[in-house]
């Protein structure tokens, strides 16, 4: 018997064994249900170490750690593209010491340090690419050498490389900024130029229609050459040419001498962001362009004109064609619909028929039914009556239903742009078309579900306008016509509103309610209409539908507007009658001539192989819970570099 019983104790340890794991299973999903996700992974772990046995619970673990550093990745790529390489390093890091043995995180982190060497070369490049261009394009290739795909060193690279349209002109090597006095009443124009040419060492040559001996007035202490220079061609009505690298042409300012001596340049403008159709009409508005060529394939603009009006075509461009600003939209919509059907109550018969069976007559013929003769009448019994009485019944029905459907679209538009959202079915719409030999059949298709329309217009980097349409339809019939064509009934609710939402910030869209009340009632006449007797001498049928909408929608700003630098929003254009970004008209000297536009941001000169960026001082904050992940994301390739906002060649 001792023997039995310690068998039956061995058969009934392992479920006993089991109960119990399922049972610290059970507990253990409850705590972690309210824990952040790193309080998950440390209990997990805790607990893994401790059940080692437990697959079930190694299989939470191992599947924590996959989805917390997929996370973690998702974020850095998230933080390096939007500007901040310290964050990025420390979600990368922190990738790691989630998933210490996968090499994504790892890779991650050798590249972004990498590419923090790199980018820290390229901007001390981009800041003495003036002064030492040298040096600068021995940077930008070895920057390709090391990466062919960086498009910021091959763009420096080809900016350096390429002649900008103001050094395709003759040069002058005198020093235009030596200061000189000069002091002629009424003298002519010859004996200015001739004091000129002696004291800079500069020849001047005229145009036959130059009136050489026209009186000249000028009065200029300690002035440089180019600023006196400037002066007397202004008041005479000149122009010059740079026609070596000492020698100036004189001409009259005159339309035809314009074309006869203006040199004119071609240069190619690819645009990035905005249209080239629209950039073109801006330019031909305000540069009064020569001459202009708009291509779509490649949204260019090709323009013919001299290098002064080129000059401020780019400045107008490099205005326009900034990076738009882009907001994601999260919108979660929920449609709740309820119905409550109470059928409750005694169906009595709506009438009772008598009738009589069918006699006979006197010479033995069948009467019809109901018909007796009035011997027959004056012996008529129960078994010579018929009654007919309907359907007797007890109904106790109610039926209760509830219908929840939630749709979470997240929408990334550019600023100004309208994005939509279908979420339903395309129902096909069958039209016949008849005429006198043949009919044809052709098919529509009508949308039904949910629509979202939303159209964002960022005010400033704190506030969005939202322009919304929303519409939900659904098939509340199906009528089938005499020709067996099927039409569909569809109800449809819409909402359209304009609104000011702050950035991050969740605005409600409610009162979307509809609610539809049926009551039906049937019974004996007067007493089935008196209260507490209704469902005893009647029968009552209650049936309310009710369908609420729900709009949640939070605009979050993803990259702001991109501002020009204040020398391009602002700059000299000349006069009305020339265009230039120079304040005097002397071409071809260095010093009176604008500077290239200098580099974003520039930095002190440090050598070019800069270190790898300390980790942030702080870690960044926890993500959410991870049953609120979203779905892993594809490899990233180390070598894959972040997008960066293009730039106009020349």
């Amino acid at each position: 018997m001792i023997r039995l019983k310690n068998v039956a104790m061995w058969l009934l340890l392992p479920l006993l064994t089991s109960c119990a794991g399922e049972l610290h299973r059970q507990d253990l999903q409850n705590r972690l249900a309210g824990m952040p996700p790193d309080a998950q992974l440390d209990l997990l772990a805790q607990q893994s170490a401790e059940y080692p046995d437990d697959l079930e619970i190694r299989s939470w673990y191992m599947s924590l750690r996959r989805r917390m550093s997929v996370e973690y990745l998702q974020r850095a790529t998230v933080a390096y593209r939007a500007g901040d390489p310290a964050q990025a390093l420390a979600w990368a890091r922190r990738a790691q010491a989630a998933a210490p043995g996968d090499d994504q995180p790892r890779e991650l982190i050798e590249w972004i340090d990498r590419q923090a060497a790199i980018d820290g070369a390229l901007q001390y490049a981009e800041s003495i690419r003036l002064d030492q261009p040298q040096a600068a394009l021995a940077i930008a290739t070895d920057t390709l050498a090391k990466q062919p795909e960086n498009a910021r060193a091959a763009r420096l690279r080809d900016d350096l490389l390429t002649p900008k349209a103001a050094d395709l002109a003759p040069r002058l090597n005198k020093d235009m900024d030596q200061p000189i006095t000069v002091q002629f009443r009424d003298q002519p124009l010859i004996s200015i130029f001739e004091l000129m040419s002696n004291i800079t060492g500069l020849n001047f040559s005229f145009d036959h229609d130059v009136q050489s001996g026209a009186p000249t007035t000028i009065y200029a202490s300690n002035t440089p050459v180019k600023q006196v220079l400037t002066m007397v061609l202004q008041a005479n009505q000149l122009s010059s040419k740079v026609v070596g690298d000492n020698a100036l042409l004189i001409y009259p300012k005159r339309p035809d001498k314009e074309t006869e001596y203006r040199d004119l340049v071609v240069r190619t403008f690819y645009l990035t962001n905005s249209s080239a159709a629209q950039v073109l009409g801006v330019l031909k508005q305000m540069v009064k362009t020569r001459d202009a060529v708009l291509d779509e394939r490649t949204n260019a603009i090709i323009m013919r004109d001299a290098p002064e009006t080129l000059k401020v075509a780019e400045r107008i461009i490099r205005a326009l064609d900034v990076t738009p600003a882009e907001v994601v939209i999260d919108a979660q919509i929920l449609e709740v619909s309820s119905s409550d059907l109470l059928h409750l109550g005694i169906q009595y018969p709506d009438s009772i028929v008598f009738g009589l069976q069918s006699g006979t007559a006197a010479d033995q013929t069948t009467l019809p039914q109901n018909t007796v003769t009035l011997q027959q009448l004056h012996n008529l019994n129960s078994s010579d009556v018929l009654v007919r009485i309907g359907p007797v019944g007890i109904d106790f029905l109610q039926t209760q239903g509830k219908t929840r459907t939630l749709a979470n679209p997240s929408i990334r538009v550019r600023n100004r742009e309208k994005a939509k959202v279908l979420i339903g079915d395309r129902l096909p719409v069958v039209t016949t078309t008849l005429s006198s030999n043949f009919s044809s059949e052709s098919v529509n298709y009508q949308d039904v579900g949910l629509s979202l329309e939303v159209a964002p217009v960022i005010v400033n980097s704190d506030e969005v306008q939202v322009k919304l349409h929303m519409e939900v339809s659904n098939v509340t019939d199906t009528i089938t016509t005499s020709t067996g064509l099927v039409a569909y009934q569809i109800g449809t609710r819409t909402a359209d509103t304009v609104m000011s939402v702050r950035n991050n910030e969740t605005q409600m869209l409610a009162g979307l309610l509809q609610r539809n009340e049926r009551a039906a009632a049937s019974g004996l006449p007067g007493i089935s209409r008196l209260p507490l007797l209704d469902r005893i001498f009647g029968d009552r049928t209650d049936d309310a539908h009710a369908t609420e909408l729900v709009l949640l929608l939070t605009p979050r700003i993803v990259r702001s507007q991109a501002v020009p630098a204040g020398n391009v929003v602002q700059f000299d254009s000349g006069t009305e009658s020339r265009i230039t970004t120079e304040r005097d008209v002397v071409g071809g000297n260095p010093s009176a001539r604008m500077a290239p536009l200098p580099a974003p941001a520039p930095v002190p000169a440090p050598a070019p192989q800069i270190s790898p960026p300390p980790a942030p001082p702080q870690p960044p904050a926890p993500p959410q819970p991870v049953g609120a992940l979203p779905p892993p994301l594809p490899r990233l390739s180390p070598v894959a570099a972040p997008d960066t906002p293009p730039r106009t060649q020349p």
